[in-house]
């Protein structure tokens, strides 16, 4: 058990590294645009632009959320966009606009 607890707890404080295909491969499998994971993550568009044409990789806070989004999309999504979004449709399509 304390094992357990030591190797989850070396994986939480590790951070990967994203290259542009995992992050491009990440946001796919969401099925977001740019933009809509540029607010996801709260960085600019600009910001995934950079990074997965190769010109920056995520850090500090967009770092480790990549990393939980990651390991687990779909609770992530979810809490995220649960607290940052009403649950309308009209506020959904403006996010995608």
């Amino acid at each position: 058990m304390f094992i357990k607890l030591i190797i989850n707890l070396i994986g939480f404080f590790y951070l990967s590294e994203y290259n542009v295909q995992d992050i491009k491969t990440i946001r796919e499998r969401l099925g977001m645009s740019r933009k809509e994971l540029s607010i996801l993550l709260g960085v600019s568009k600009k910001t995934v632009d950079a990074w997965e044409r190769g010109v920056n990789i995520p850090s500090g806070t967009a770092k480790r959320l990549m990393q939980l989004i990651n390991d687990d999309s779909e609770f992530v999504v979810d809490r995220l966009t649960h607290h940052e979004l009403s649950d309308t449709k009209k506020d959904r399509e403006a996010v995608r606009m």
